[in-house]
């Protein structure tokens, strides 16, 4: 949890600086996505393969994979309902390529002819800008406010029962290799926690230091390696961040503590999803009242994209055990998504 909160904080002063840019917004929307599907697929599914190459099975305790499935679809249903209702409400326009006035016993019907019709080729439906959608400014805008606030208590709940309440339950260290983590455990002195929290926050107060100068040669660097902004978000700029967490994910599987992997994967994808969205869209509010800065409304590709990510979580969650197999396929539909991201 610790680990993921300074990993988030940092993100979060990247994806701030890039909003008060002002031409970066669908970035940072790309990001969190990309971020998402990460570490539900991509995160996990390294674990799995990397740790496969030295055991057949894995185990991880299903009873914590089972509490992060439940808070993932929770952030789901939260995070995303202003994408479904403004995709359902929310107003079109029709536009066509060219218009003729319908011919009735060969006499052109004008404007000065009611009822006035038309034959149109080539329409299309398109969303108009959300920024004067009175559905987005007078509705969703508020419904984004209302998810923004409680779905941080979603997680502080989550909190509560993994750590406090149900913690011997989660914490069950029959799904741990003990005589693997005895054997390639830290060597030397152990920090403390107060020690630990002071070295990630310094660390955090540095990369503070040059994420403005990360984010005004961010443009430069996408038009010159010919990249679309959201491809780079959902690749690039999503998972350079969590390089720590990759790392110690695969070590963790690489000593039989996959479980240990899940957790990492699971703990930053639902601080993303539960906490980090959520501050988005309030950080987003200060830089434009409107909503049109940082907003809960994202591109359908996006939605589907992460509800494939959440029911495949669950799915590999329910047996309890992991192997390069679903690793491998994890990885398929990850390298999948990301191709369909590539194409916009």
């Amino acid at each position: 949890v610790l680990n993921a909160t300074f990993g988030s904080i940092i993100e979060l002063i990247l994806y701030t600086l890039s909003i008060s840019k002002g031409n970066l917004n669908e970035l940072v929307q790309s990001s969190v996505t990309g971020t998402l599907l990460g570490m539900m697929l991509l995160l996990p599914g390294l674990s799995m393969v990397m740790g496969g190459f030295k055991y057949k099975d894995q185990r991880f305790n299903p009873a914590s994979a089972g509490v992060s499935a439940v808070l993932l679809i929770l952030s789901l249903v939260g995070a995303f309902i202003p994408t479904i209702f403004y995709q359902i409400y929310g107003h079109y326009d029709l536009s066509c390529n060219q218009c003729s006035p319908v011919v009735v016993n060969n006499t052109d019907i004008t404007l000065d002819t009611l009822p006035i019709s038309f034959n149109c080729t080539s329409c299309t439906w398109t969303e108009i800008d959300i920024s004067t959608d009175p559905i987005f400014l007078d509705k969703t805008r508020y419904l984004s406010y209302v998810c923004a606030v409680i779905l941080p208590i979603s997680y502080v709940i989550g909190l509560i029962f993994t750590l406090k309440t149900h913690a011997h339950i989660i914490s069950d260290p029959e799904y741990i290799d003990i005589k693997a983590a005895q054997a390639h455990g830290p060597q030397g002195v152990r920090w403390s926690i107060l020690k630990c929290i002071i070295i990630l926050f310094g660390a955090t107060i540095l990369f503070a230091l040059i994420a403005e100068e990360m984010v005004d040669t961010l443009q430069p660097t996408l038009d010159a390696l010919n990249l679309s902004t959201i491809f780079a978000g959902l690749t690039l700029i999503a998972l350079i961040p969590n390089t720590a967490e990759f790392v110690n994910a695969i070590q963790f599987a690489l000593h039989n503590n996959f479980s240990m992997s899940l957790e990492i994967a699971n703990s930053a994808a639902v601080q993303v999803s539960l906490i980090q969205m959520p501050a988005l869209v309030l950080i987003g509010a200060l830089f434009s009242p409107d909503g049109t800065a940082f907003n809960l409304v994202f591109p359908a590709l996006d939605l589907v994209a992460v509800l494939f990510g959440v029911i495949i979580m669950n799915y590999i969650s329910i047996d309890g055990k992991a192997n390069y197999f679903l690793g491998s396929a994890l990885l398929i539909v990850y390298v999948l998504l990301c191709a369909s991201f590539y194409f916009i």
